[in-house]
């Protein structure tokens, strides 16, 4: 029905004297009727035919009717209706551009009506058929290098298949090789775990047990559920005051000994419930094993983030105080001493009270209220007085310095306090102050935490269970808080009346706990002399020093302000580590020493081949880089074949460079750095036109506007390179490029056969 309109069409416009009558279309497709129109009608600018608009071919009557622009009429197949140039048979015109008025044939054929279009078919066809001709030798030249380098790249994915098979299969070796070791190491981790174990159960033997071996033997087994509790709680108070962490709270020590002895405590609180004792073998395996190397944990959250924790022995002292006080008015200080409190608490409960108490105050006062924590006490009321004393002082040589700068009359009024030079001392002074209360307020803390803790081995147990449990934790507690011979004569020699001579009256004098229990002296416990001789030669010698420490330094001051805070000072002696020389030292160094030398070998084996695994992965994994993924058949050679080069252009007054798998940058000409027009995105082909697109997004953003962009449209050529580049909308840009990887038949088939 097409040919026959447009044969119609056609003749009348080109033999409109041959033809009397014009008949057009009556509707649409192959059954429309036809109709005969006048001569009379034939472009009088009235639409006769608005079906396929032949009655009107030289006036506008009929724009837009047959495709749809009419109301009623439907879009036909006329729209595509054409005139081809008899000599140029790539060159279809719109019917619209007949008779124009322009030459757009070369023989001027569009132009019937007019003489004025010259034939120039001959220089015209003669240009197509030279940049036809060059068109395929680029497109031959193109096509051949594209196929040399896909072929090329086809055999690199071949080879590098092969040596990823070859590492793949490296890699499933070492990985069995790695669970393999997995396994001996778990294996020896639980070996060692068992070890330990029963090598902490022989040193408990050795300590706890009479002996002729050693003469700290015989020290817990003679001590009854109270003692062993109150045993175990001093040792922590005392390790408490040595610990350099001012962010533990709990008994570091305690805990440990747990670990060793297969024993896991979930948080004490003081919610007035027991803490729970966790069954978790893994755990406790793990926890023993990280132990060995030197860490100080016991908990899975502790294990689980030891690479980023600070241990216990990573802190020091100057981390607890800033080198800047802000002192306080004397109404902010707590105006109620450790003395007062602890009257509203019987002294009794300290040694009755072993299950937890509901009151987390009447807790904590019970362990500040005991004959051990005396001295403690008495240090802490004193230095508070010293430190608003001191305080005081600074504050008013403060305000006399901030006079004496508007009246140097008073340049010589010192005053009580001193000058600036006496504050300096001060501050150093009231420092040294608040370390030792920190100290003993963390003793306070631990005890108080073994106080819970202990308390959860003891409920619903028989005596003997507990007995045992508690001699065992025991002994492993005093070797963890490595507290010193000396100090388990002063914790035994205040638990057990009997050994010391202790005055249980108010005593409100300045003096150390050696004050209150010596002289040292020993009693008969089942059978045999108590405390074993190590303990009482060590009390015997810290008796020896009484005499000197009755007067210890401060204690005729009454609350002065001291020029220094010497060791002793008011009767409070920090407590120090055990050295080499203490009897303890050798009891437990066959276990502090301990350590699984199989497992490090096999972790040293483990983190060799865990670092050959990683090798291996990243060369798999820059070999599937080099190719693309695994070679498949999706553009990723072309894609290989650009992949890192950079190619520029410039447009105007600006250098335009994309780099493939790179940037994509606007610069003046000449500069060296630009404008970001985005980051590589990838290329993909059109399925329409088979352009390889490439894309660049997320740029330096425009003013008022978006992001940055850039497309480059790819087309067959020889070499690549960029042709052309331009702004078509605000911030966006588009760019031309030949390259030889946009050579294929598809492209062939639709620029170049089509001609």
């Amino acid at each position: 029905m097409t040919e026959i309109r447009i044969t119609r069409y056609l003749c009348y416009i080109l033999c409109s004297t041959i033809v009397s009558a014009l008949k057009c279309a009556t509707g649409n497709g192959p059954n429309a009727g036809l109709k005969v129109i006048p001569d009379t009608w034939i472009n009088d600018g009235f639409c006769d035919c608005p079906f396929d608009s032949l009655d009107e071919a030289k006036t506008e009557a009929c724009s837009g009717a047959a495709i749809g622009g009419w109301p009623g009429i439907e879009e036909t197949t006329d729209r595509s209706l054409t005139f081809q140039c008899p000599q140029q048979k790539d060159k279809n015109l719109p019917i619209s551009r007949l008779n124009d008025g322009i030459c757009d044939c070369c023989d001027g054929a569009d132009e019937m009506e007019s003489e004025s279009c010259e034939d120039i078919c001959d220089e015209v066809l003669a240009a197509e058929r030279s940049a036809r001709a060059k068109a395929e030798e680029q497109y031959k030249i193109g096509k051949e290098r594209r196929n040399n380098e896909l072929e090329d790249f086809r055999n690199l994915v071949k080879q590098t298949l092969v040596e990823i098979e070859t590492a793949e299969k490296g890699l499933e070796g070492k990985n069995q090789e790695m669970d393999e070791i997995k396994a001996e190491i778990q294996k020896e981790k639980i070996t060692y775990a068992d070890r330990r174990r029963s090598e902490t159960l022989n040193v408990v033997d050795a300590i706890a047990n009479t002996s002729d071996l050693s003469s700290v033997s015989g020290l817990l087994a003679p001590l009854d559920i109270r003692e062993l509790s109150l045993l175990i709680q001093l040792t922590c108070q005392i390790a408490g005051e040595m610990e350099t962490s001012s962010g533990e709270k709990t008994c570091a020590p305690l805990r440990l000994a747990g670990v060793d002895l297969g024993i896991l405590w979930s948080d004490e609180d003081f919610n007035g419930s027991t803490v729970q004792v966790i069954e978790e073998n893994d755990l406790l395996i793990d926890l023993v094993d990280e132990n060995s190397k030197g860490e100080k944990i016991w908990s899975r959250e502790q294990l689980s983030t030891r690479s980023s924790r600070r241990r216990l022995d990573d802190y020091h002292e100057h981390e607890q105080f800033e080198d800047d006080y802000h002192y306080h008015d004397r109404d902010e200080i707590e105006t109620e001493t450790y003395h007062d409190k602890r009257k509203k608490v019987d002294e009794n409960d300290f040694y009755d009270t072993i299950i937890l108490d509901e009151n987390k105050e009447n807790l904590k006062l019970i362990v500040e209220g005991s004959i051990f924590s005396k001295s403690r006490v008495k240090f802490l009321n004193h230095a508070d007085d010293v430190i608003r004393k001191i305080q005081d002082n600074i504050k008013r040589n403060e305000n006399v310095a901030e006079n004496n700068k508007t009246d140097e009359s008073d340049t010589n009024n010192e005053g009580e306090g001193g000058n600036t030079a006496d504050n300096t001392v001060r501050k150093s002074i009231m420092r040294d102050l608040q370390q030792r209360k920190s100290s003993i307020k963390r003793g306070f803390q631990f005890a108080l935490s073994a106080h819970i803790l202990v308390g959860s081995r003891i409920v619903d147990r028989a005596d003997h269970e507990v007995q045992s449990d508690l001699i065992n934790l025991a002994a492993s507690t005093i070797m963890y808080s490595r507290v010193r011979t000396e100090h388990v004569w002063h914790m035994l020699s205040t638990l057990l009346p009997e050994i010391g001579s202790i005055d249980t009256a108010e005593d409100e004098s300045c003096g150390s706990l050696l004050a209150t229990i010596c002289p040292a002296k020993a009693i008969e416990r089942n059978g045999s002399q108590y405390p074993p001789p190590a303990f009482l030669e060590a009390g015997e010698n810290a008796c020896s020093r009484a005499v000197n420490e009755a007067n210890a330094p401060g204690c005729n001051m009454q609350s002065e302000i001291p020029s220094s805070v010497p060791e002793g000072y008011y009767g409070y002696n920090q407590p120090r580590e055990r050295e080499q020389d203490d009897p303890l030292y050798s009891v437990f160094r066959s276990l502090e020493n301990m350590v699984s030398e199989k497992t490090s070998e096999l972790e040293t084996r483990q983190k060799d081949l865990q670092s050959e695994i990683s090798s291996i992965e990243n060369n798999v994994k820059e070999l599937e880089d080099k190719v693309g993924g695994r070679g498949q058949d999706d553009g990723s050679g072309e894609f290989f074949v650009l992949k890192d080069t950079c190619h520029s252009v410039t447009a105007g007054k600006y250098d335009y460079e994309v780099c493939v798998n790179g940037k994509a940058t606007q610069k003046d000409k000449g500069a060296k750095s630009g404008t970001s027009l985005g980051k590589w995105q990838g290329m993909n082909v059109e399925k329409e036109t088979g352009k390889r697109v490439m894309k660049w997004e997320n740029g330096q953003k425009c003013w008022n506007g978006p992001s940055r962009s850039a497309t480059v449209y790819v087309t067959c050529g020889a070499e690549t390179k960029l042709l052309s580049a331009e702004e078509p909308d605000t911030c966006t840009y588009v760019l031309e490029m030949e390259s030889y990887i946009a050579c294929d038949w598809k492209f062939y088939k639709k620029s170049i056969a089509v001609a």
